[in-house]
């Protein structure tokens, strides 16, 4: 890059507006960004300078853990087990421990518990709501870790890469490194979730 700025990724108003002065210096081909926090950016910065992009509606139902799992799951795409606690309700023990606490519209982890006892509960419940009032809380899925990635072009879906991620012990869960390719995986089967979940959202575009 010729030049640094510096905005918050989150900045929408102040990035859209830097992307209308530049575009009059420069023929822009697209907005990116390199995490979920700019994401609503770079939607709104396509979209005033007319570019292909994701529609914002689209980009904020992907950004909202609620709305996605009720996609997913009228889709029939299998999700854990998981209820919603708006900002004034209390939750009670009707799912199975463990259990992982999180903000409803979060990124990077931050504000995420993960929880054994129940004793525990209320306390991840404080740290997930330091990020959003509304909260999700699911089952935790034991097993292993495969990021896997992969892009539209011309509509059409091509597979990324797939890696194995290995983490640091509890609480912090921080990553240390990874495996590529994953093993003893079934790759096309991880790419066919991923691209029938993307289609359930209309993820199609990038």
């Amino acid at each position: 890059a010729d030049e640094f700025i510096n905005i918050g990724g989150d900045n929408i108003g102040e990035l859209a507006e830097l992307a209308i002065q530049k575009s009059k210096e420069f023929d822009i081909l697209s907005a990116y960004c390199g995490s979920d926090f700019g994401l609503r950016s770079v939607a709104k910065i396509n979209k005033v300078l007319n570019l292909k992009c994701l529609p914002e509606e689209v980009v904020e139902a992907s950004l909202n853990k609620a709305k996605t799992k009720e996609i997913l799951i009228n889709k029939k795409i299998a999700t854990p087990k998981g209820i919603v606690l708006k900002e004034f309700d209390t939750f009670k023990n009707d799912i199975e421990l463990p259990l992982v606490v999180k903000p409803l519209d979060g990124s990077g982890s931050r504000g995420v518990t993960y929880v054994r006892k129940f004793n525990d509960i209320q306390e991840a419940i404080k740290e997930a709501r330091t990020v959003s009032c509304d909260i999700l809380i699911e089952e935790a899925i034991i097993g292993d870790h495969i990021d896997v990635s992969g892009f539209y072009a011309n509509e059409k879906f091509y597979p990324g890469g797939q890696l194995d991620r290995y983490f640091s012990p509890l609480p912090f869960r921080y990553p240390i490194y990874g495996l590529q390719p994953p093993k003893s995986v079934d790759q096309d089967k991880i790419y066919e979730i991923l691209e029938k979940s993307w289609n359930a959202l209309d993820l199609n575009w990038g």
